[in-house]
């Protein structure tokens, strides 16, 4: 397995849908696609009960744990060489698992790639620090390296990349065309409350 694809959910119902329909339509063989449900209270669960199995692993939590340890939990279950996540109400571009997939046998740690944020594509020439949804990780490097998720309210993301970069990690910055469109317009945290 090449790549495993982390989508962690809560409450993103109005959202979940066209997500997973993009992904549905990107299925391959080298690819997981795994599905977490943190204790979700909006009918998310009727949608994730629809999905092909043989497409999509859903767990779902009977407890809300928060979007550090859902992403651990994630990252813990995955078989893929790589790792990469996506909120529940973002979306990916149709060309998001192939575009990926081309790049994993350069034997990077990290591949970041380019997003949409509020209406504006980001190319960064710089590691982006902030976010774990706009990068695919190496899981030999994360687990050599006992890299993990914390169990914090916010800036999960930032501490996960901050214990990345300690290691100086092999750091590819991909250009081409945007792979993940963050939703601003979301008004649930994934995050306990």
């Amino acid at each position: 397995m090449k790549l495993s694809v982390i989508v962690t959910n809560y409450n993103k119902s109005e959202w979940l849908p066209p997500l997973l329909e993009v992904l549905q339509k990107q299925k391959n063989d080298e690819v997981e696609y795994i599905i977490i449900d943190d204790c979700s209270t909006d009918g998310s669960r009727d949608i994730l009960e629809a999905l092909d199995k043989n497409i999509f692993k859903v767990i779902y939590h009977s407890k809300n744990i928060g979007i550090g340890c859902t992403r651990q939990e994630g990252l813990e279950i995955s078989k893929g060489d790589y790792i990469t996540f996506i909120d529940g109400d973002d979306y990916v571009s149709s060309v998001y698992v192939k575009i990926l997939l081309s790049y994993l046998d350069k034997g990077y740690d990290v591949i970041q790639f380019p997003y949409e944020y509020n209406d504006r594509r980001k190319i960064e020439e710089e590691r982006e620090i902030c976010y774990v949804w706009c990068k695919a990780y190496s899981k030999t490097f994360l687990n050599k390296n006992n890299i993990r998720f914390q169990d914090l309210k916010a800036t999960e993301d930032y501490e996960f990349n901050c214990e990345v970069d300690k290691y100086i990690p092999n750091y590819f910055i991909l250009e081409g065309p945007v792979l993940y469109y963050y939703n601003v317009l979301a008004s649930n945290s994934l995050s306990r409350s």
